[in-house]
């Protein structure tokens, strides 16, 4: 079992999901990843709602912050990244080309974080973990098991992420070329390059499950689309779909680290 109660810095520990319809959004992902909710007050005024898999953390809901919709932003999901300083890993962010969005700021007792930008744009956030360490389950079904960098200038980001994180990054494939991401010995995400006139670059979760054919058809029925189908890779299957709000993320069945 992928059970967690801490993170080495570095390493990928929390994902949420920010929508325009948090009811439609819960439903969607029950009824694929078998998620139970869980509402907790949030300091900003709006609910955030946590996700369980087997009684374990695993995700959260919440409503897109107004200056978020009227921006015209779509619904997305975004990663954390575990640090040990968010102030000063955001200062750093500064330092190497990337933007800090927002914080860094306290997010009651769970922890502090900061919202950024890399270099070619992709959003990612930092968490600094106090009482809510990330994650409680992670690769199992329900799970994610890894967010991948969707990027126009993968020389870039690897610049970026080794210096800000001690990240080593390798090609794992050339044709279409991709790369792996390990933080120290473990593997830690993935790179693809991006077509230019695609969607900008974004970093991509996916959640495991066990049968990546059934889940197509849930997704399908339940409202969402599949976007990339059915795709044979080394150490299983993937496929990438958006929910009925537009989130993109990926799924992935195959074998997974414990």
């Amino acid at each position: 079992m992928g059970a967690r109660t801490s993170y080495i810095p570095g390493t990928f520990c929390w994902v949420d999901l920010a929508t325009n319809d948090v009811e439609g959004a819960t439903a969607f992902y029950h009824r694929l990843l078998g998620w139970v909710p869980q509402d907790i007050p949030a300091t900003v005024g709006v609910s955030y709602r946590t996700m369980r898999r087997d009684g374990h953390l695993v995700a959260a809901v919440s409503q897109m912050p107004e200056s978020q919709r009227a921006s015209g932003a779509p619904p997305a999901w975004l990663a954390y990244v575990a640090v040990e300083d968010a102030a000063l890993t955001a200062q750093r962010t500064e330092g190497l080309g990337g933007t800090v969005t927002a914080g860094p700021f306290e997010v009651a007792d769970a922890g502090r974080t900061a919202m950024l930008r890399d270099p070619g744009g992709a959003p990612l956030a930092l968490w600094e973990a106090r009482r809510h360490a990330g994650a409680g389950l992670v690769n199992d079904p329900g799970a994610f098991v890894l967010n991948q960098l969707n990027t126009p200038d993968p020389a870039a980001a690897e610049e970026f992420y080794t210096r800000l994180f001690g990240w080593t990054v390798f090609q794992a494939a050339t044709e279409p070329p991709y790369w792996g991401i390990r933080n120290g010995d473990a593997l830690n995400g993935g790179m693809a390059t991006l077509d230019t006139e695609g969607p900008g670059a974004h970093w991509l979760t996916y959640f495991t499950t066990e049968d990546l054919d059934m889940a197509a058809r849930v997704i399908a029925n339940a409202g969402g689309a599949v976007v990339v189908g059915a795709t044979p890779i080394e150490s299983g299957r993937i496929l990438v779909a958006t929910d009925p709000q537009g989130a993109a993320f990926g799924l992935f069945e195959g074998v997974v680290d414990p």
